[in-house]
């Protein structure tokens, strides 16, 4: 049982409660001679749980052995469940919950309360938000060895810490065996999804060894107009460059288009005369051309080294670029004579009222990921105890370009949009949405130089050990120095970009962390532990459009675990 709690500038946040349990693992087969890209590979071990999990502070620990409450989705229990997006993962994920704002792949998760910002690959920060400018929702899950799922704060390892949780994919690897598998799925609504799994020595010995791994699936759905195509590919090459050396590089691309995409609630469960619509499941009042597009590419290189005497010494570096696009148009009750304090509204039962909303926004996103970690042993009062060394941090830039009436690159039917390129209020009516089979005019938009490029910074070094007090105890102790910083700019009329209009600068930041595990029996583990949180905020503006400052906070949790 587990009791976490977080609070927020003097803000109780949550109290979590929940058992755990788990169970070891199968070793992984290798050959002797050869070295495994290292990480925590759950393929071929068979089991539902993972051995050991490093989410938390960067150590390799059980699960037992870590002083939060931790999950781990391994490939057996994603081949198992079917589980094929990120989406898949976290709705089964205890403790998670999530909320749609449409079928456009907004789906927001939380965790004790509060949304859940802060994922990784491969320990690397990505950017996991699936809002308009997100790609989170084309994560593809066939590319992926498994998932862990640490909730509450966990800013040790990259300087932001969420106080809901973080999630942490890990990729397939390449290894020294021939193999091949495939799986060809059929399903309702036309579903069709194909995936194949190549791994291939490419020397005798096994010292160069290459992974490729695609999926390609397009499916309707049970809501009228709507189809999904989504794409993942992995190209993995690992090379040992030594008896205890591994270089490990590849290029990732996903791809997510879902057709008939919507934007917020648009369906009505009461009509305008306050009886009850009993709509079909079907009804999904979008038009013909409705369509929201996210798709990423990363490449990334990692050299690993170990060396006799147990140490450990990781280099990594990660670069990714994603687009996303969106041009979304849906029949909505909210014309400004029928809307009272705000958009709002309820279909009439004679098929009058509909007006059509739209929005077009079109994104591109770069991040730079740098990754360094020495880890080792170490032997004092005839006891062994780890310690950790790490430097890390990214750099991002988002590009939202500007579409507008005052720009002249947006309009439907030659109406002027609402606001930017916005339709909510009047001027599209739809007749009768009852019969309406979604045919309207098309968004007529073009890109001019007018763009926000929003920036940010964020590195920092941090340091842990686990240290052995005594038989059964151990104690994590730990901390990070951060320095952030986020700048943005903002557009005009006259397609002027104009360069770090606010600028938001934390430097020094300080993350502590701390727990203790106390072994009750061979069977039952105490645990408690404490970390400071801060959480940048992105491009989030206050009224005054400047960046809102990151969020800060303590968390604390305490439990009991069994194995």
């Amino acid at each position: 049982m587990i009791f976490g709690q977080a609070m927020l500038r003097g803000s109780l946040a949550a109290l979590a409660t929940g058992l755990c349990f788990a169970q070891p693992a199968v070793a992984d087969e290798a050959d002797e001679d050869s070295i495994v890209v290292t990480g925590q590979r759950t393929e071929d071990t068979k089991s539902y749980t993972g051995h050991e999990a490093s989410i938390a502070i960067g150590l390799p620990l059980s699960l037992r052995e870590t002083p939060q409450t931790v999950t781990v989705v391994t490939r057996q229990l994603l081949d198992d469940q079917q589980i094929e997006t990120i989406d898949d993962v976290l709705g089964t994920t205890p403790g998670v919950t999530s909320y749609a704002n449409d079928n456009a792949g907004r789906t927001t998760y939380r965790a004790r309360g509060f949304d859940i910002t802060n994922y990784r690959i491969d320990g690397m920060q990505v950017d996991g938000q699936t809002n308009f400018s997100g790609g989170g929702a084309s994560t593809n899950m066939d590319l992926y060895d498994s998932v862990q799922i640490v909730r509450g704060a966990n800013g040790l390892l990259g300087g932001t810490g969420d106080p809901s949780a973080t999630i942490y994919l890990q990729r397939k690897q390449p290894t020294t065996k021939l193999g091949a598998s495939g799986m060809l799925t059929l399903g309702n609504w036309n579903k069709r999804r194909v995936m194949g799994d190549l791994n291939v020595p490419v020397t005798t010995d096994g010292s160069v060894r290459a992974r490729l791994v695609f999926t390609d699936e397009s499916t309707d759905t049970f809501r009228e107009r709507e189809h999904i195509d989504r794409r993942g590919i992995l190209a993995n090459i690992a090379v040992n460059l030594g008896p205890q050396t591994v270089l490990n590089g590849g290029i990732q691309y996903e791809r997510t288009r879902n057709d008939g995409a919507s934007w917020g609630s648009n369906v009505s469960i009461w009509f305008a005369d306050g009886t009850l619509a009993n709509l079909p499941r079907k009804t999904n009042p979008v038009t013909d051309w409705s369509v929201a597009k996210r798709e990423s590419t990363t490449a990334f290189v990692n050299l690993d080294h170990r060396w006799d005497n147990g140490w450990h010494l990781k280099l990594g570096y990660a670069r990714t670029d994603g687009e996303t696009y969106n041009n979304i148009g849906v029949a909505k009750v909210n014309n400004a004579a029928r809307n009272v304090g705000g958009f709002a509204g309820f279909w009439n039962r004679d098929g009058t009222g509909g007006y059509l909303n739209g929005i077009h926004s079109e994104y591109e996103t770069g991040r730079d990921n740098v990754d360094v970690t020495l880890s080792g042993p170490i032997h004092l009062f005839g006891r062994e105890h780890q310690l950790m060394f790490g430097v890390n941090g990214y750099r991002d830039r988002v590009t939202e370009y500007a579409f507008s009436a005052a720009l002249g690159n947006c309009s439907i039917a030659g109406v002027a949009p609402w606001s930017g390129c916005q339709y909510r209020a009047a001027g599209l009516p739809i007749d009768d949405w009852r019969t309406w089979d979604g045919s309207y005019a098309n968004y007529e938009t073009f890109r001019t130089d007018a763009r926000a490029v929003d920036k940010t910074r964020n590195v920092g070094g941090y340091a842990a050990g686990r240290f052995s007090l005594m038989d059964g105890l151990t104690a994590i102790v730990g901390g990070r120095i951060s320095d952030y910083k986020a700048h943005g700019g903002d557009y005009n009329i006259s397609n002027v970009w104009k360069a770090d209009a606010t600028t938001t600068r934390q430097k020094g930041v300080f993350t502590p962390y701390a727990g203790l595990v106390y072994d009750v029996t061979r069977e039952l583990s105490l645990y408690a532990s404490y970390t400071d949180m801060f959480t940048p905020q992105g491009n989030l503006r206050d009224e005054n459009d400047n960046l809102l400052d990151p969020v800060t906070g303590s968390s604390y949790e305490a439990g009991v675990k069994g194995a």
